[in-house]
């Protein structure tokens, strides 16, 4: 199973819901994992009612740690109890565990989504649980059932701690996008990741990511000086190694004109697709990028950012499906 982890903001949350409504993913192995960061739930909502109608599960964290929810301890749970959990929604709420992490926490959770613990439950482990009773409490809930599944953050829990979870359902999160502070210094590629070809030699039930944004959280960008397109594309000469690929702008002086900035990495990428067919997987969100490069038309670096997030999804759900 894959598990793209997206922040609730206005184009990661179109992103999905965009796939579910043209019925792009095929696989069944795709498990969107939302973290609202808006006190306005209406658009998640909306988000989460379109998943469920495709039949996609997915999850939604219920105690972000960024945005302006990042301070609530009831209000989505609330949320789930109120709005999801009467519409017989495929949406499960997921509780972030770490080094703060208390019994109290775990059990009010469980007590709502899960009270005779024979429901699905979903820890996000973004560090280790510290607690000797809480890390107690948590093996205990998996030996019971064992539709308990537990993603953890790669870069903030040791091998050693996922060990604790061994023959349990274990996610493991990666962070495969390597930002750069300023957007003329992508070079022209990166190594992204091989875990979706190695997860299961490494004891894992499936894997995630944070796409081409990310595990760093910033409320909004500005201005930028320079408009990096990122494509990520699964080498077969290079055992499958999946790779981004950057493209940006030339006329990077000033903050002027983003729309030029924007045709000028168009076609540096419509011309890398031409020129390497095959290597990137055309998906829907490729197909838009050529028609936006036929039309010459500029829809905004939001949608940009969307595209990007849906063809990587629509790239490891197609992966996927062929294995």
């Amino acid at each position: 199973m894959y598990y793209p982890v997206l922040r609730g903001k206005q184009f990661e949350l179109a992103a999905i819901r965009d796939l579910a409504k043209e019925s792009t993913l095929t696989s069944n192995k795709v498990f969107p994992v939302v973290e609202p960061v808006r006190e306005n739930l209406s658009a998640l909502q909306r988000t989460l009612e379109v998943l469920s109608e495709a039949g996609v599960s997915s999850g939604f964290i219920i105690n972000p740690r960024v945005g302006e929810l990042a301070s609530e301890n009831h209000a989505l749970l609330n949320f789930y109890q109120d709005q999801l959990l009467p519409s017989g929604s495929v949406t499960h709420p997921v509780l972030v565990v770490g080094s703060a992490t208390t019994v109290s926490n775990i059990d009010t959770y469980r007590q709502v989504v899960s009270p005779e613990n024979s429901c699905p439950l979903y820890f996000l482990h973004d560090s280790a649980v510290e607690d000797s009773a809480a890390l107690s409490v948590l093996k205990s809930l998996s030996d019971q059932n064992s539709e308990v599944v537990h993603l953890f953050e790669d870069e903030n829990t040791s091998t050693l701690y996922r060990n604790k979870f061994k023959g349990f359902q274990r996610i493991l999160i990666q962070d495969g996008f390597i930002p750069e502070d300023r957007n003329k210094d992508y070079k022209d590629k990166d190594l992204f990741t091989e875990l979706h070809v190695v997860y299961e030699d490494l004891n894992l039930s499936g894997f995630g990511d944070y796409q081409i944004v990310g595990l760093g959280y910033r409320e909004s960008g500005g201005p930028a000086y320079a408009v990096a397109l990122h494509l990520t594309y699964i080498d077969p000469g290079q055992d499958n190694v999946m790779f981004v690929r950057h493209f940006v702008s030339d006329s990077n002086e000033t903050f002027a004109d983003p729309g030029n900035k924007f045709a000028e990495a168009l076609e540096k990428m419509i011309k890398f697709l031409n020129q390497n067919p095959g290597l990137v997987y055309e998906s829907n969100a490729v197909k838009v990028f050529r028609d936006l490069h036929g039309r010459g038309h500029f829809p905004g670096l939001g949608f940009v950012k969307k595209l990007s997030i849906q063809h990587h999804i629509e790239l490891v759900d197609h992966y996927l499906s062929e294995k």
